[in-house]
């Protein structure tokens, strides 16, 4: 038998709107620089094996998240550098027998992305 206890009575009034979204602004923030970090091994990895599908296919889903959500959080221009990448990281998924050049362009875009203003 599962008891009901109640939870505990909140101690003030509910966050606004505005203040959970500044809370889930602040927290992704402070997440950035392990996604960029993340980006970057990935990247690395795909490099040195350009055909682990795998890896790739991590990579492609990192930049597609980050572009997703980059704009919800003000970070505009890091959001197109991301969606560039998630376009690139596309082809090169589309291509067979890939050798490490063809992540060429992508690398240039995840130069771009590193560099793009975070304010």
């Amino acid at each position: 038998m599962v008891s009901a206890v109640p939870p505990p009575a909140p101690s003030g009034p509910a966050p606004s709107f505005q203040e959970r979204l500044a809370a889930l602004s602040h927290e992704w923030r402070a997440q950035l620089p392990t996604r960029l970090d993340t980006l970057q091994v990935l990247f690395r990895s795909c490099r040195q094996s350009p055909g682990d599908d795998q890896d790739l296919q991590e990579l492609y889903r990192q930049a597609h998240m980050l572009a997703g959500s980059a704009g919800t959080f003000g970070l505009h221009a890091l959001g197109e550098h991301a969606r560039a990448l998630d376009m690139e990281l596309q082809q090169v998924m589309a291509r067979g027998g890939r050798a490490a050049a063809d992540f060429d362009p992508a690398g240039r875009l995840l130069d771009a992305l590193l560099a793009a203003p975070r304010e």
